[in-house]
């Protein structure tokens, strides 16, 4: 028997930088209006990181109702955040 594994090495997700209002709970869901896109990691008073679906970058996302705005550090590639096609 021959099993093939094909990887494409697609990045769906990365770990982003987000600003917000007040602090969120670490490990929180962060939604899209109803669906989940991705999970808070660690948070401060006012910026935090989070774990986010490429696809819901730059949209309007909250956690549990509080709003977060994520966004390109410097030193990031435009490239980086762009989600790819499979091949």
């Amino acid at each position: 028997m021959l099993v093939r594994v094909v990887d494409h090495r697609v990045i769906r997700r990365r770990i982003v930088p987000f600003k917000c209002e007040k602090p969120v709970k670490v490990k929180g869901q962060v939604m899209q209006e109803d669906k989940k896109v991705g999970e808070v990691l660690c948070c401060g008073s006012a910026h935090g990181l989070a774990l986010l679906s490429l696809s819901a970058f730059g949209q309007p996302l909250n956690v549990e109702g509080l709003a977060i705005q994520p966004y390109k550090p410097s030193w990031m590639p435009e490239s980086a955040l762009k989600p790819k096609e499979k091949p």
